[in-house]
């Protein structure tokens, strides 16, 4: 039987595209926080302006509803990047489960051939052992 090399390289490189997938859709997810975070700190600072200005304070309310919007929308990204993300995580564990089966697969054929060869080398050596043998008792 031929080895399962060309296929378990073909599984690790789908695994590792798998891989490749979900760390950009964490990466994604990450990139959300820090966008939440920045408009975070960003209605700190307008909140803190229109304390201080009456102008600003004017604009504050239309700006707050811009920002809670924004917040919407960031939410709403995470939320189909997490769904997007347990469907990478089930992906990287069935192409870790296909690698496994064929590496499994191939270690079990290389155990066979192994013990195969051995016991062909040992019937070897008992013929040569038993042609000693029947060479002393005729000779």
């Amino acid at each position: 039987m031929k080895s399962l090399g060309t296929l378990i390289r073909l599984r690790k490189h789908n695994l590792d595209e798998a891989r490749r997938e979900l760390t950009a859709l964490q990466q994604a997810v990450d990139a959300v926080n820090q966008a939440r975070e920045d408009l975070d700190r960003e209605l700190a600072d307008e909140s803190a302006t229109a304390r201080d200005d009456i102008e600003a304070s004017y604009r504050y309310g239309n700006y707050l509803v811009t920002v809670r919007e924004r917040h919407r929308l960031l939410d709403q990204q995470e939320h189909e990047l997490q769904q997007k993300i347990a469907l990478a995580e089930a992906a990287v564990r069935e192409a870790f489960r296909d690698l496994k089966q064929f590496e499994i697969a191939d270690a079990q054929r290389l155990e066979k051939e192994r013990a195969e060869a051995g016991r062909q080398e040992q019937a070897a050596l008992d013929e040569v052992a038993l042609s000693a043998f029947r060479s002393q008792e005729n000779g």
